[in-house]
C-alpha cells in the first residue's frame, strides 16, 4: 500500500524533530566539555628568587640619593626628554606637510599654465578651422 503524503510529510517532521534534539543536545555537550578544559591554572609569572636578585642587583633609592641623584629629579628628566623628542617628531611633521603643501601648489600651477597653453592651441586650431571653412565656402560659390 502507498503511504499518503500527509504521513510521509509527519515522518519526516518526526525524524526532523528528533535529529535537531539530538543536534542541539551534541552541542550542549560539547560547549560543557569546552568548558572543563579551558579551566587551567596560572602558575607564578615570576619566580620570586628572581626578583630578590633583581632587586640586589639594581641600586637602591638610597645610593642613588648618596650619588646626588634623586628619583624624582630621574622621572623629571625622562619626561623632559620625552617632550623635547615629541617636539621634534611634530616639527618633522609640519615641515613635512608644509612641503608637500608647496609641492602640491606647484603641481596645481603647472597644471593650470598646461591647461591654459592648452586652451590656446585649441582656439588657434578651432579658428584655423573656421577660416578653412570659409575659404572652402568661397571657392565653392566661385
Amino acid at each position: 500500500m502507498i503511504p499518503m503524503f500527509s504521513e510521509t510529510v509527519a515522518t519526516n517532521v518526526n525524524w526532523s524533530l528528533i535529529s535537531t534534539i539530538v543536534m542541539a543536545m551534541a552541542t550542549v555537550g560539547m560547549w560543557l566539555d569546552a568548558r572543563k578544559q579551558r579551566k587551567v591554572t596560572l602558575d607564578q609569572p615570576v619566580d620570586v628568587r628572581l626578583v630578590k636578585a633583581l632587586h640586589d642587583e639594581f641600586a637602591k633609592q638610597s645610593e642613588l640619593h648618596a650619588l646626588g641623584l634623586v628619583v624624582k629629579d630621574l622621572s623629571k628628566h625622562n619626561t623632559e626628554r620625552h617632550g623635547q623628542l615629541f617636539n621634534k617628531i611634530a616639527d618633522v611633521e609640519r615641515q613635512g606637510r608644509e612641503a608637500m603643501d608647496r609641492r602640491f601648489a606647484t603641481l596645481a600651477e603647472d597644471r593650470a599654465e598646461s591647461l591654459e597653453k592648452l586652451n590656446e592651441q585649441f582656439q588657434f586650431i578651432r579658428e584655423s578651422i573656421v577660416a578653412i571653412n570659409t575659404e572652402l565656402k568661397i571657392r565653392n560659390e566661385d
